[in-house]
């Protein structure tokens, strides 16, 4: 069952230095229980695209189109209205834990107010007793619940911030580069908890990230956004195993491998400027099968083989 349509999405920012277009004209849907990697350079529009979502853009932001949750047009709602609908119906894992917690309240006390304030606890004492049995199944003892952000470990806070987004049993989750500040050993932790997520809770999850390797471990499906527009999309695997857009192609070979044969390849160039983004495709000026097509001529969104793809070569 179709559970998010992302509809002619347009997003830009105004800025002292100019207008930024960061989204351009994106449309995705997602199935309910799908776990949909968004994956890209940094400032592709894919944490805009994540907060566009769930409505916490700034208010100076210019944002056309629609987002429709589970048959309700997000962008169509009162504040008060989509301010329910948060972390009840769709909830957000930002990249840095430690920000998105109250640094002067415990653990418990997060648990408490959000629960308390939706209706899904009567009292402190059933919403901290829901939150320890949470979080113990999430890896993080229940004493914790006496603590404050700053003594636990970055793993155990982005645990914590994973538990207060699934509290509440959303239909929807986005889970915003949530291994970005974590390191390597931390990062497999976080991974392997998403898996046992997907799998124990069958939340949909939107999981945004720059790294094509861990998007391809966890989801079933990945959007490949560059420069604020969609290059491919398609089911994880016959995207990994057989990428159409040359822009996938560079993701692929620039992800490490333990024994790989393959050397790793940085994409060459910058990401474009998106004050005044190239004509034609956005992705010729560093595309090495770049013709003169591609850099007059935009390339549609079509479909292929079950998959999407915005390339004049591949489409």
């Amino acid at each position: 069952m179709n559970l998010l349509k992302v509809q002619d999405l347009w997003v830009k920012y105004r800025t002292r230095r100019g207008v930024i277009e960061a989204l351009s004209g994106v449309n995705l849907s997602m199935e309910e229980g799908e776990v949909l990697g968004v994956v890209g350079e940094s400032g592709s529009g894919k944490s805009t695209l994540g907060f566009a979502i769930i409505r916490l853009l700034p208010k100076s932001t210019e944002v056309k189109g629609s987002v429709i949750l589970n048959g309700i047009d997000l962008f169509s709602l009162p504040e008060e209205e989509i301010r329910r609908m948060r972390g009840k119906e769709v909830s957000m894992v930002f990249q840095d834990p430690y920000s998105s917690l109250n640094p002067v309240m415990k653990i418990g006390d997060h648990f408490a107010e959000l629960m308390m304030e939706h209706g899904a606890a009567s009292s402190r004492g059933e919403a901290i007793e829901a939150a320890g049995k949470l979080l113990e199944r999430l890896g993080v003892p229940r004493e914790r619940l006496n603590d404050y952000p700053h003594q636990l470990s970055g793993g155990q806070r982005q645990r914590v911030a994973i538990g207060l987004a699934l509290i509440l049993k959303p239909k929807l989750v986005v889970a915003d580069e949530i291994t970005t500040a974590l390191d390597a050993l931390v990062e497999r932790q976080i991974i392997d908890l998403v898996k046992e997520v997907k799998r124990d809770y069958k939340t949909s999850m939107l999981f945004i990230t720059h790294n094509m390797g861990l998007v391809a471990e966890v989801a079933d499906r990945v959007a490949v956004l560059y420069a604020g527009k969609l290059a491919e999309v398609g089911d994880m695997r016959e995207v990994v195993s057989n990428p159409l857009h040359p822009y996938t192609e560079a993701l692929l070979r620039s992800v490490p491998r333990i024994g790989g044969s393959k050397a790793v390849k940085p994409i060459p160039g910058e990401p474009p400027d998106m004050r005044n983004p190239p004509p034609g495709c956005r992705f010729h000026p560093r595309c090495p099968l770049a013709t003169e097509k591609c850099k007059l001529e935009e390339p549609p969104l079509v479909e292929k083989g079950g998959r999407l793809v915005a390339c004049h070569l591949r489409g």
